[in-house]
């Protein structure tokens, strides 16, 4: 966003130049170190850009700024309005899960009722393993990813916030990694994991224990 911010009122390299450091620093994201690379970046550029180009760069910038604070604004409208969610309450009593996280959860899942397991739920979501096979046999490859990733993003950020703060994924996250395991392949089972516990939860109505 703090590109999308720059490239909305400057442009080109000549631009941000003729903007300076303490221009730069009042868009939020750039920092006085990150203004003064940008500068030493853009007096190294020695393309010209024509001023169409630079209109339909910002024009463009500000489109997707505009669209991106209407996602903001429509997650902020569906928190509010499902943070009674019987569902919802339930799930932020996992450790790790966030009211806007259990918000998108419980509009994916709708009715937990409708599927019949846990591995149901992270075959749902595309966490599930996929399996090779060739003449020689059949091996584990890695996460499916099929389904939203709207949502394997938000269960990998609660997965983050889970191993230092959810005991049984820190725990568990520790295991595969002194098992040789790398982090995002450990990232992978806590995921797996995390959609059991919240499967769990769902399942029996039960406040995480």
């Amino acid at each position: 966003l703090w590109l999308l911010s720059l490239l909305s009122k400057y442009s080109s390299a000549e631009a941000v130049m003729k903007a300076g450091e303490k221009k730069l620093t009042r868009i939020s994201g750039i920092s006085e170190a990150k203004a003064k690379a940008l500068l030493q970046k853009a007096a190294c550029h020695e393309h010209d850009v024509n001023q169409h180009v630079q209109h339909v760069i910002a024009v463009t910038s500000r489109e997707i700024l505009h669209k991106a604070q209407l996602i903001k604004e429509e997650k902020q409208y569906l928190t509010d309005m499902y943070k009674e969610n019987e569902m919802v309450n339930l799930l932020v009593t996992i450790p790790c899960i966030g009211l806007e996280t259990a918000v998108l959860l419980v509009l994916e899942i709708e009715d937990i009722n409708r599927l019949a397991s846990a591995k149901k739920l992270g075959a749902y979501f595309g966490v599930h393993p996929t399996y090779k096979q060739s003449g020689e046999g059949i091996w584990q490859g890695g996460m499916s990813k099929k389904g939203r990733g709207d949502v394997r993003a938000a269960l990998y950020m609660a997965g983050l916030s889970g191993i230092r703060f959810n005991s049984i994924l820190r725990q568990l996250y520790a295991r595969f990694r002194a098992q040789g395991m790398k982090h995002y392949q450990s990232m992978g089972v806590v995921m797996h994991k995390l959609l059991r516990i919240i499967f769990g939860v769902l399942k029996n109505k039960t406040a995480f224990d």
